[in-house]
This record gives C-alpha cells, structure tokens and sequence, in this order.
C-alpha cells in the first residue's frame, strides 16, 4: 500500500492550550486530535495545514515550524504524518454550526458580532463553557518575539463550546 502524506496543526491559545477536534472520519473517528488531514496535489505543506485548520475550525494560521514527523498504521493504511506549529491565530472563527440533526446553521450578517456566534450556536445545541480575549501585549511577545510586529493588536477570541446533551449523563 502506498503511504499517504498527511499534515496536523499543533495551535495552542494564550493559556497554552492545545485545539482538539472531533475526528470525523476513520482511522479514530470520533475521537479527539490535532485539526489535519491529507496533502492535496500541487499543494504545499504550509498550504496544507492552513487549509485543514480553516476547514476544520474556521480558524486562520500562520504557519509555523515543523514540530514533528511520525507513521501511523493500520490494516488498510498507512500514513505519514508532519505536524507544523502554527503560531498565530490571525482571524476567523466559525461561521456556522450544525444542528443535531447535522444541518448547518449559518451565520448570515456581514459583519460576524461575538453574540452572532454565540446566538446560532446556542440554537443549535451548543453551549459555551469559556471565552477569552487577548491583545498581543508585552508577555505575549517576551514568550514570542517574532509577534512584536503584531503589538496591540486584537487576538482572535478563543471560545470553548461543548454539546449539550453531553453536558448532561
């Protein structure tokens, strides 16, 4: 079997947290992981993680540096994976959710308000178990240097959203 050549974002917020998403497709579906996927043709491995951490979270990157390279494989595959830093999130955020019955609700102003996002999430059984906004301020950029050219400017907010139905067991 021919390896397929796979990327992964390792995104960490201002807390150092590491963004996890829900696999939707096997190997691993529906457990949680790192946003990727497999390398298109003519596309670049920046490209790549770019594209898969913006399709999977609405989440704009500016990648970064390799962090690391490793195989996984299975009885019907084998991957080669390169997971990339990316170190800043530049904008973006969802622009819809999907419902319980996995129709998407869709935000439809122009401009995308904070209450915008909480509002269809909420009608579509999401809750929001946290919200945080940074500037990038001088911490930011003592633990990161490479950010003083973004000072004072707005962080896309990071917001933590769970399904309701399993906030309850």
């Amino acid at each position: 079997m021919t390896p397929v050549v796979g990327v992964g974002a390792i995104v960490f917020d201002a807390n150092h947290r590491v963004l996890l998403v829900e696999r939707g497709r096997p190997p691993g579906q529906g457990l949680w992981s790192i946003p990727g996927g497999k390398l298109e043709p003519r596309e670049t491995l920046a490209q790549a993680v770019a594209r898969e951490v913006r399709e999977e979270t609405g989440l704009i990157v500016e990648v970064g540096t390799l962090a690391c390279v490793l195989e996984r494989f299975g009885d019907d595959y084998h991957f080669v994976l390169l997971d990339y830093h990316p170190f800043f999130l530049l904008s973006g955020i969802p622009t819809h959710f999907p419902n319980v019955d996995g129709e998407q609700i869709a935000i439809e102003n122009t401009v995308h308000l904070t209450s915008d996002h909480v509002g269809a999430a909420s009608q579509s059984g999401w809750a929001l178990l946290e919200m945080h906004e940074r500037l990038i301020d001088d911490e930011w950029i003592a633990a990161l240097p490479n950010m003083a050219r973004y000072a004072r400017r707005p962080v896309s907010f990071v917001m933590v959203w769970q399904r309701r139905s399993s906030l309850v067991r």
